[in-house]
């Protein structure tokens, strides 16, 4: 050990205390502080674009994605042009001065020798990237850093001078002359680099091969902010095989013929080695997302959608080769690939590849193609959670109808407003929903394709015809979500009587710790327990809130058929609160003898039983409990009264062969307005709520997350400041400390 820290120390000081140093490290420094410079500046105009482009433009850039992942990849191809020099004099100039067998008659090994200077161009190379964080620093005051992001940029660094330290001493090994060595060191290493653009270009497999091959397509993923088993026993092989070589070189070089030869087996053995271990971590690999809001990692519902395929799905992107998002769909189709074996991938730039794009019809870039079978969907530039629902239709073959009752001044689905429901809306159809408004004034009859229906706080009552269709599309097996404020009108409190369900008329108030901590209103119920239930699975640590809620409650007696199961409910410090007035004067005080306290439940999901609740001999049992207006036209009694009479001779449904129905009832609409959707996990509730209601329990889990939201505009002064700090002042100061260390040294 003694030895190889006097070898290590000895080399460190011969570089740095040479006149070399200097002009490496200035070299080096201009121009990683050209390319941060010019980083910063397209960045700063891309985010000036989309802050005064349309609303949510700007929800995809971030820093991490688009500064510190262009310079950490411009870096690293600097080190590919620089660290050469750096390793070409290790054993060349040992031979040319005829210091070489001097040296080798000391008691050390060959593999001393070669870890010993190994470890000395590492150290060089982890000075370049330290002299690096003046930049991040100065990003970081502009933006939040990503820590996670930042560490694995900076570890694929290092494993990239780990690289082309191990190979530049082996070339230095075989030749005497410091340029020749260069060289090949360079020209070894750019063809490591190269080797993934030659996908496009060679047949077949051996494309795949020269991409798994290559430098970038292994670095990348760490620049994302990823750690993948693939990519540390990439760089760890190419690290050992290199420095095995080397070792194999000096001991070769003292023998001839035969004997040579023999000092190369152990070397050879180890590549085998090398790539027998390379082929079973690809097959079994594992990654860590250390990115803040994991967004390149395979969401639980993307996990849940591809472990339950049962038929092959293709994807073909359409992305160009410099298009950004190219690069980040790559890593994600990766993991999508490692979770199931039925999902495949191609990857085609629209600009070059013109066969492919008129074979899929692609009009557009950034387009997606999602197939199987003879089913087949298009989309445009779709997040993780648009894309994994895509394959999850067109492997299903399903697209359920959601229809959302209009003509009670019901939410617009078409309002864009506070108080609009296009929203929830655009959610449910990059979900693959098909979307319907539903007016029965006319026709009082809802459609037989429908699977899901929408009731979202009519502000009029529903007439008798109308109650009797929403009835006989329960009764049929459909599925209804209710969703209905405090001041219901008479026929919504019959609605939800009649499935034993009491609207308490009332306001939810909180004063929990999670209002508290999020500084929101007594009068909003902030979720963050769920009891045990399918809709609630995977909504464990998300928030979700609910302003203006009130309480459901039993009617008596569950009916014979109806399954109720509480989904939401008020924390233990909250109650009901009967006083309007207090409520707009914002000064609520619980009281003992009107208000009742919480736990109170306000989300309730219901299966209905369709042959014992609507057909039974007992069909009457929840009409008498839901009290019902013998005078209203068409009431439930008479309805359930005709259809004992006429089983079976109902719509014919999509839902025919489920004996049951579902329902959803929640004390509140206002969590699904455009105002409330994007609030933490409001938008995964409402999506989780419509799953359950279409039988598509593969949905129900939380999304993939969108990327963080940083866009960054600079001023002329810091533009000016950026760059003379970048492109001057830094350099030239690390230039004048490493001159004044290497005169101080030849002083010495």
């Amino acid at each position: 050990m003694r030895s190889l820290f006097t070898i290590t120390s000895r080399e460190i000081g011969s570089f740095f205390h040479s006149s070399v140093a200097p002009l490496i490290l200035l070299g080096f420094l201009l121009l990683a502080g050209f390319t941060f410079i010019d980083t910063i500046l397209q960045y700063s105009v891309i985010s000036r674009e989309a802050l005064h482009s349309t609303p949510g433009a700007s929800a995809g850039l971030n820093v991490s994605d688009g500064i510190i992942q262009p310079l950490v990849h411009a870096v690293g191809v600097l080190l590919l042009f620089l660290l050469p020099a750096v390793s070409m004099r290790l054993f060349s100039e040992e031979y040319r001065s005829g210091r070489y067998d001097l040296i080798m008659s000391w008691p050390v090994s060959e593999h001393q020798w070669t870890i010993g200077k190994f470890l000395s161009v590492v150290a060089a190379g982890a000075v370049m990237i330290v002299a690096l964080v003046p930049m991040f620093i100065a990003v970081g005051m502009m933006a939040p850093l990503e820590p996670g992001t930042l560490f694995t940029s900076l570890l694929g660094l290092l494993f990239m001078v780990m690289i082309v330290a191990a190979w530049g001493l082996f070339f230095s090994s075989l030749v005497q002359y410091q340029a020749v060595s260069y060289v090949l060191t360079f020209v070894f290493i750019l063809l490591l680099y190269l080797a993934s653009s030659m996908e496009t270009v060679l047949p077949g497999g051996l494309g795949k091969f020269g991409q798994n091959f290559s430098i970038p397509f292994h670095f990348r993923r760490f620049g994302y902010g990823t750690i993948d088993s693939r990519d540390v026993i990439y760089f760890l092989s190419l690290t050992v095989a290199g420095l095995f070589a080397t070792t194999s070189s000096l001991s070769a070089r003292r023998l001839r013929g035969s004997r040579m030869a023999s000092k190369w087996v152990p070397s050879i053995l180890l590549v085998v080695l090398l790539v027998v271990v390379n082929i079973l971590v690809t097959s079994n690999p594992f990654s860590i997302d250390l990115t803040s809001n994991k967004r390149f990692s395979p969401a639980p519902q993307t996990v849940q959608v591809l472990q339950s395929l049962n038929s092959e799905v293709h994807v073909d992107a359409f992305y160009g080769r410099n298009d950004p998002r190219r690069k980040a769909l790559d890593v994600m189709f990766s993991y999508m690939a490692q979770k199931s074996a039925l999902f495949s991938w191609n990857m085609y730039d629209p600009d070059r590849d013109i066969v492919e794009v008129e074979k899929a019809g692609i009009s557009r870039p950034r387009s997606i193609v999602v197939s199987c079978d003879k089913r087949h969907r298009i989309l445009t530039d779709p997040n993780e959670s648009d894309l994994v629902n895509a394959v999850f239709r067109v492997a299903t073959g399903s697209q359920p109808v959601v229809c959302f009752l209009q003509g009670h001044n019901e939410p617009d689905i078409n309002d864009d407003g506070r108080k609009g429901y296009m929203g929830f809306v655009s959610a449910l159809s990059k979900q693959g929903y098909l979307l319907r408004t539903l007016t029965m004034a006319g026709n009082p009859v809802v459609p037989a394709d429908a699977s899901i229906l929408v009731i979202a706080h009519p502000e009029v009552d529903i007439s008798g015809a109308e109650f009797v269709a929403i009835n006989d599309f329960l009764a049929r097996g459909g599925a209804l979500l209710l969703l209905l404020d405090p001041g219901a009108p008479q026929s919504m409190e019959r609605l939800a009587a009649s499935l034993n369900i009491k609207l308490g008329n009332d306001f939810l108030v909180s004063s929990s710790a999670a209002n508290n901590q999020l500084g929101v209103d007594g009068r909003v119920q902030v979720v963050v327990e769920y009891p045990e239930h399918p809709v609630n699975e995977g909504m464990t640590g998300l928030a979700t809130f609910f302003p203006f809620t009130q309480t459901l409650l039993p009617v008596g007696g569950t009916p014979k058929g109806l399954r109720l199961r509480t989904i939401l409910k008020s924390d233990i410090r909250s109650w009901g609160e009967r006083d309007l007035e207090s409520l707009t004067s914002g000064q609520v005080i619980f009281d003992d003898k009107v208000d009742v306290r919480g736990p109170l439940p306000f989300g309730v999901a219901i299966e209905i039983a369709r042959e014992q609740y609507f057909n039974g001999t007992d069909f009457g049992a929840p009409v008498a409990n839901a009290e019902i207006d013998s005078s209203l036209v068409g009431t439930m009694y008479e309805t359930l009264l005709e259809k004992s009479k006429h089983k079976g001779n109902g719509i014919e449904s999509i839902f025919t062969e489920s004996a049951t129905s579902r329902v959803i009832v929640i004390g509140d609409s206002d969590f699904a307005s455009n105002s409330n959707i994007n609030l933490y996990g409001n938008k995964d509730y409402l999506l989780n709520l419509t799953g359950w209601l279409a039988r598509e329990k593969t949905l129900i889990a939380v999304r993939g997350s969108d990327p963080l939201s940083q866009p960054i505009v600079l001023t002329r002064n810091q533009e000016r400041w950026f760059g003379w700090g970048a492109m001057a002042i830094w350099p030239l100061l690390v230039t004048l400390l490493s001159t004044v260390v290497v005169v101080r040294r030849r002083r010495e």
